[in-house]
């Protein structure tokens, strides 16, 4: 019995010390994947910003080119109907 008893007593513990091991790699993976999910968080928010600069950048230099053909486009279109 007494052996029983050991045999007994050693598998706790070592499901114990399992245990604790897996808690432990079970917080280091978690706070992983909450530092990963921070990363790719900010990368996204970067990467929104630098297209959000560069679109302003360009329609602020394409607007008013746009606007001026339209414009002629506008006075064409009605010197030809006041033209018949």
């Amino acid at each position: 019995m007494s052996i029983i008893s050991t045999l007994l007593v050693l598998l706790g513990v070592i499901t114990l010390l399992i245990g604790a091991f897996v808690y432990k790699k079970r917080a280091l993976i978690m706070e992983a994947l909450y530092v990963r999910a921070n990363a790719k968080r900010a990368l996204r928010e970067l990467e929104q910003n630098m297209y959000m600069s560069a679109y302003e950048e360009a329609l602020k230099k394409e607007l008013p080119k746009a606007m001026k053909e339209k414009a002629v486009r506008n006075v064409q279109k009605k010197y030809k109907k006041l033209g018949r």
